[in-house]
Formats: C-alpha cells, sequence, structure tokens
C-alpha cells in the first residue's frame, strides 16, 4: 500500500514538474468554480 501510494507521489510531482502551467490553470478554474459557488450559496 505505502509504495504503490510513494510512487503515485513521485509521479504526481513529475506531472506538477513537466506541466505546470496547467497545475496553474486547474487551479484557477477550481478558485472560479469555488467563489461562484460561495456567491450563489450567499444569494439565495
Amino acid at each position: 500500500m505505502f509504495p504503490m501510494l510513494k510512487h503515485a507521489f513521485s509521479s504526481l510531482a513529475w506531472y506538477a514538474k513537466q506541466d505546470a502551467e496547467a497545475w496553474k490553470m486547474l487551479s484557477f478554474l477550481v478558485v472560479v468554480v469555488y467563489v461562484s459557488t460561495a456567491i450563489a450559496s450567499f444569494t439565495h
């Protein structure tokens, strides 16, 4: 279990290094969705 988790984490870290711009875009989209959901919940 633990070695598999470690391997998955290392491959994820490698992917993050390879595709930093995609991670920035993804985090930006998540923030936008979260903010719009918060606004929608406050207005209703």
